[in-house]
């Protein structure tokens, strides 16, 4: 259900900012970027949780996009930082509404009682996979 459930939800918003030319895993990266801009290519990957193979084509499409440029890192040449120019910022202001009338609709009629329990054990999921992944 969950993966049923991710997939209408990833749907319904990719369709949402596809008109302003975002890719779902476009707006994955750029939502890492607007909490913290100068990040490392991988970590901007591990933030989104997108595997960096992926990272350096969507990155690429930024870039040529014009919403973020790559330089090198200042202290180790052998990575990339990866910044957001001023239209890769001002998407924010577009997208998170977007994403907020999304989630407004994914939640429409559930009880916020129930739905903070929902929360929470997803937050509970998280946390149990990633220790998974972590004694891995």
């Amino acid at each position: 259900m969950l993966r049923v459930g991710h997939r209408g939800f990833s749907r319904l918003l990719e369709d949402r900012i596809a008109q302003h030319g975002v890719s779902l895993s476009q707006w994955y990266f750029l939502r890492v970027l607007w909490e913290q801009d100068g990040l490392t290519q991988a970590e901007v990957a591990k933030r989104a949780g997108m595997m960096t193979s992926n990272t350096a084509t969507a990155m690429a499409t930024l870039e040529r996009q014009k919403l973020i440029v790559r330089r090198q890192h200042p202290t180790d040449r052998r990575k990339t930082s990866v910044y957001l120019t001023g239209a890769g910022r001002q998407l924010k202001s577009l997208l998170v509404p977007i994403a907020s009338q999304v989630t407004e609709t994914a939640v429409k009629g559930i009880d916020p009682e129930l739905l903070s329990q929902i929360k929470a054990a997803l937050i509970q999921i998280r946390k149990n996979i990633e220790q998974a992944l972590d004694n891995e």
